[in-house]
């Protein structure tokens, strides 16, 4: 935004980006959270609030666009509220998909070894102990870069996280092959535990890159008593690099010096740019297949539709259109809904506060 930041300020724009990044996903977070206290305790499709949920596109349009207006309207105050409130929220979509991935799992390894069936099926063996050891190896792999690239030395609190992390997977997996816990679930394996283990390497890797770089006044840097005032300084990198005589100069063009410590120092400019777009388009499939699969297996986690609905009103049976010609329905609820209305949009809620703490690096 030009016409509000200046080109002398570089890190205006970063700033103006998170505050409307902040703003869209306080009006998103409403809108679902709107939506869930409306389609509570829908029993079927027939009940008269169903339609909020299979209709009103219109509406709900122009809703969600309020909402987008109105946030730009709240204090710049409330942005440190919101964020502790993000930061709540995206960790319990972690836990969610994490619950729902165990899960997953599960339901996989019991069908490629066949004890749905009541039978063990010997490809299923070989194949499932064939994905661990690949799964494993990229975990390997993934910690490997983790040390070489965040774990430098002088970075003792990177060294800290990463050695629970590893430490928490070899009790996993150690855990996973006792005969004890093979004798009270049969269906344990390291199929698992590797799944687990790489998802582990994986949030491991997204907390380090939330790391922001550290930064120094310049000014402190010349009362070191150094004099190569325009020579790159080994292990950081000057935010501008331009030729300059006198240090009044190159304090007047940039303050600060920014310090690539714990985390890779980019090769470009735009490294960052690109890391974050990639980053975006992996966490929106994330947050779509999370929040579709945890929705769709609400009852796994203690939420179930209850037959009944919460207001007396007159229901009245309605038959399936496509029996009279109408259009072709996959699921007809008319009977019964076959997911919870108010936890799907719940979950989109703790997805829209995920999306919004990955797109700010989980700070201010």
């Amino acid at each position: 935004l030009p016409e509000i930041c200046p080109p002398s300020n570089s890190g205006c724009a970063h700033l103006v980006g998170y505050k409307a990044v902040y703003r869209m996903g306080l009006a998103v977070t409403s809108f679902y959270f709107l939506l869930m206290l409306l389609t509570m305790c829908v029993p079927s499709s027939n009940h008269w609030r169903a339609s909020i949920q299979n209709g009103y596109w219109l509406f709900k349009f122009i809703v969600l666009s309020g909402f987008c207006v109105a946030t730009f309207f709240v204090p710049n105050d409330f942005n440190i509220y919101w964020m502790y409130v993000g930061m709540v929220g995206g960790s319990m979509f972690i836990i969610l998909q994490l619950i729902l991935l165990v899960d997953f799992t599960h339901a996989w390894h019991a069908s490629w070894v066949g004890r749905r069936q009541g039978q063990r099926n010997k490809c299923g063996i070989f194949g499932t102990v064939v994905v661990s050891l690949l799964l494993f190896s990229l975990a390997v792999v993934g910690t490997i870069f983790l040390f070489i690239h965040y774990g430098t030395e002088g970075c003792t609190t990177n060294h800290i996280f990463l050695g629970i992390n590893i430490g928490l997977c070899f009790l996993l997996t150690f855990l996973t092959v006792l005969p004890y816990t093979k004798k009270r679930n049969p269906n344990t394996g390291l199929l698992q535990a590797s799944v687990i283990c790489l998802y582990v390497v994986y949030l491991t890797w997204s907390g380090l890159t939330s790391e922001p770089v550290e930064k120094s006044i310049l000014l402190d840097t010349f009362k070191t008593g150094k004099l190569a005032l325009t020579s790159n300084v080994a292990g950081s990198s000057l935010a501008t690099q331009k030729a300059v005589s006198t240090p009044a100069q190159i304090i007047e063009e940039e303050k600060f010096n920014y310090t690539y410590k714990c985390r890779p120092d980019p090769a470009f400019p735009e490294s960052d740019r690109i890391a974050a777009y990639a980053g975006l388009v992996i966490m929106f499939g994330m947050a779509v297949y999370g929040s579709v699969r945890t929705s769709h297996e609400a009852h796994k986690l203690g939420v179930r539709t209850e037959g009944k609905s919460c207001f007396c009103c007159l229901l009245t049976k309605r038959d399936n259109p496509s029996l009279h010609g109408g259009q072709k329905v996959i699921q007809n609820e008319a009977q019964g809904v076959i997911y919870s209305y108010s936890f799907f949009h719940f979950v989109f809620c703790l997805a829209a506060l995920y999306m919004m703490m990955q797109l700010t690096n989980w700070y201010m």
